[in-house]
């Protein structure tokens, strides 16, 4: 009876061994893998943060009258002692004056050829060089919708194009477009005198927007400006009075001061640049450089100076706002983070290929812990990194590289 009892025990041993090894077998090669198709995605690691505008800006005297009529759009650049606006008795006059203002520049450029000699020795593919930088310069400046130079540059094409022809005789002077230009201008401005209009005392960029700021906050002055007073500058809503004619931006180069917790200023570091993005209409991201960083005393947070050299009709009106600061953007493949995985200490993935796992090392591009994934790289050196649409297992037991498995 023990025998038989024995015998029994025995079978019912090789019965649980044997479907444990068929449980395990099946294990293997049955698993179901979870797979997501590599794709590529571009991630911003960005900040936003509240700013003001600083410029090296000059409240042009005079009062805004109903009388007062405009002859330049905010951001346009304007030569020094030009008119940007005048005061009229009857409006239909700004016509003549825009007319008479486009004439004595024009008047100007072919003033300046009168009586020099190097127009004479201007070679033509010099001239053709500077024609064709202007135009790309007009065309790169519509593309980002900045407009207010093209005057100046049409100009500048017409100057050269008046040299060329001085060069090649085909003009053997100016003088009667001259005296043409002359008797024009002095018709179309009978009706004017110098103290209707309101003339810029430099060069610059015109708007008529004045908030009261132009006192506080100068180039000069920014670095020594305490972060609790930036704060109280940074908050507040500055609107134009619109008792003033306008003023006058010296310089495209300006800055803008943003606040930033403390945890956040290690991201900044001075020279760096990064893309600035203030969601106007009409303007586009553009580069600003790291010009300088200023801690309060608390080292709770700080002021990080951005360097601008964009100037915009839209930009010109600007002081405080909103701006997301990029500092880098990455484009790779996004993916799970549990996707990470090891084999033999090297970090990678594994992927499905049909019916074969394989495994891709990988490199970590970027990481967002909060939200669980990662951007790998398109490539890995010189081996075979992951490939578009590959697809990547995050989910399953048992994987080994080179393994086959049974769908």
């Amino acid at each position: 009876m023990s025998k038989v009892l024995s015998r029994i025990m025995l079978a019912l041993c090789a019965v649980c061994a044997l479907g444990y090894a068929g449980f395990q077998l099946w294990r293997y090669l049955y698993v179901d893998y979870e797979t997501v198709a590599a794709r590529e995605a571009v991630v911003e690691d960005k900040l936003t943060a509240q700013a003001i505008a600083i410029r090296d800006e000059e409240v042009l005297p005079g009062a805004a009258k109903e009388n007062l009529v405009y002859l330049y759009t905010d951001g346009a650049h304007v030569a020094k002692e030009a008119p940007v606006a005048r005061y009229v008795t009857d409006r239909s006059q700004i016509t003549d004056q825009m007319r008479r203002d486009e004439l004595q520049k024009e008047l100007q450029n072919l003033q300046s050829l009168s009586g020099t000699g190097d127009a004479l020795i201007l070679q033509t593919d010099t001239v053709a060089q500077r024609v064709y930088a202007d135009i790309d310069t007009i065309a790169g400046n519509a593309a980002r919708g900045t407009l207010s130079e093209t005057q100046e540059l049409r100009l500048e094409i017409l100057n050269q194009l008046n040299r060329r022809n001085l060069a090649t005789a085909k003009e053997d002077g100016y003088d009667g477009r001259i005296a043409h230009l002359e008797e024009e201008i002095l018709t179309l401005g009978a009706s004017f005198a110098d103290e209707e209009a309101v003339i810029t005392p430099e060069a610059g960029y015109f708007t008529k927007t004045v908030d009261g700021f132009e006192e506080l906050l100068s180039p000069e002055n920014m670095e020594d400006i305490p972060v609790d007073e930036y704060a109280s500058y940074i908050s507040a809503s500055p609107e134009d009075t619109g008792a003033q004619v306008g003023k006058m931006i010296r310089s495209h180069i300006w800055y803008c001061a943003v606040m930033v917790n403390a945890a956040d200023l290690s991201r900044f570091q001075e020279g760096a640049t990064v893309e600035l993005d203030f969601g106007l209409s009409g303007t586009k991201p553009f580069d600003g450089e790291v010009h300088k960083i200023l801690e309060d005393s608390a080292g709770a947070r700080g002021v990080v100076l951005l360097r601008c050299d964009e100037m915009s009709e839209e930009l010109s009106n600007l002081r405080t706002h909103k701006v997301d600061i990029s500092f880098q953007r990455i484009t790779g493949y996004k993916l799970p983070s549990g996707c990470i995985r090891y084999n033999k200490g090297e970090r990678g993935v594994y992927v499905l290929e049909t019916t074969v796992i394989r495994f891709k090392p990988v490199e970590i591009l970027y990481e967002n812990e909060q939200e669980g994934y990662v951007i790998l790289s398109e490539s890995y050196g010189e081996r075979a990194g992951l490939q578009r649409f590959d697809e990547v297992i995050i989910g399953g037991n048992g994987l080994e590289d080179g393994k086959i498995i049974k769908l």
